[in-house]
């Protein structure tokens, strides 16, 4: 995978072979990505459920797909969507990256996100 560049302009997000951008999905269309390893018991699914009923309509969740609809990042939400029965959902579509950069990205992000510790004072 290739690091971003440093600078924030209009030409930047033209750069490169990939492409992402903010679409309303529908969520039919959408489909796990064969092999993925990752599994939500009902009790996590039910936690994003909840997410849902507080959000806003319309916010962006955290879900990034590629360009044939399948989930990259974000899956417990598809899943409680459809649990939901929500039509459509905002997600973020990153196109251009090769099978094996998918796969890094996936892995990446998740392992990311998985890290950190709750300061509950902040709350």
């Amino acid at each position: 995978m290739k690091l971003r560049p440093t600078k924030c302009s209009a030409a930047a997000s033209s750069r490169g072979h990939n492409s992402s951008q903010l679409q309303q999905v529908a969520v039919r269309e959408l489909k796990i990505r064969p092999g993925e390893p990752r599994r939500y018991p009902a009790a996590d699914i039910d936690r994003a459920v909840a997410v849902f009923r507080e959000l806003p309509a319309d916010v962006p969740c955290p879900v990034v797909i590629n360009e044939n609809r399948e989930v990259l990042v974000g899956g417990i939400f598809l899943e409680a969507a459809r649990k939901v029965g929500l039509d459509c959902l905002l997600v973020i579509i990153h196109a251009g990256l090769t099978d094996l950069e998918q796969k890094q990205y996936a892995i990446a992000i998740n392992q990311l996100l998985s890290r950190g510790e709750w300061d509950p004072g902040s709350f």
